[in-house]
Parts: structure tokens; C-alpha cells; sequence
């Protein structure tokens, strides 16, 4: 998830909540935990996607003009160190996509 204003990328684990729901006597709880909060390499990160293989994210700064490419943690899914940067005008959307064969 991107946060504009912190200028942050957060990272969640979703848990699979069961069908159906637990009773109502249970206390309720989210299925979000959050598993890290990192700089997004940049000013408002608009927009990120994860590159087909799954390690690393691109992100897209609009206010500094770069997409940032960071390195994920197979283990935690969590991007870590920036590994690229690329000037781009207002970036607004990152489409990933596998090189043609």
C-alpha cells in the first residue's frame, strides 16, 4: 500500500478469514498485520506494482519524478533496498510485465 502524505510503502499480511465467520461471542479481530513501513524512495508514491516474478516492486514518485525499483524479501514480501531509479515526468501508473520471448 502506498501512503501519499508519509510518503511511505506498507506492507500487510492479509490472513483468510474462515466462512463462515466466527461466532459473535468471539472478540472481534482484523485479518490485517502489518509487516513493515518503508520509505518509498520518493515524493506521493502514486502508484506500484510487483514485477511478474515477484521480486521487486516498482513504484512509482510522482512529486520527485522517478519510478524507484525496490528488491523484496521472499520472505516477508516487504520491498527492502532500492536497487534502480528512473527520471520519469509525474509517473502516475507502473504496469510490470514479463519481457517477450
Amino acid at each position: 500500500v502506498s501512503n501519499r502524505g508519509a510518503d511511505l510503502i506498507a506492507t500487510f499480511d492479509v490472513e483468510i478469514m474462515p466462512i463462515p465467520a466466527p461466532p459473535a461471542s468471539s472478540p472481534p479481530r482484523s485479518p490485517w498485520r502489518a509487516v513493515s513501513f518503508v520509505p518509498a524512495g520518493g515524493a506521493w508514491p502514486w502508484d506500484l506494482e510487483p514485477s511478474p516474478d515477484g521480486r521487486f516492486l516498482f513504484v512509482a514518485n510522482y512529486k520527485s519524478d522517478e519510478v524507484v525499483a525496490f528488491a523484496i524479501d521472499p520472505a516477508t514480501g516487504a520491498p527492502t533496498t532500492v536497487v534502480a531509479r528512473v527520471s520519469v515526468e509525474k509517473p502516475t501508473c507502473v504496469v510490470a510485465a514479463s519481457p517477450p520471448r
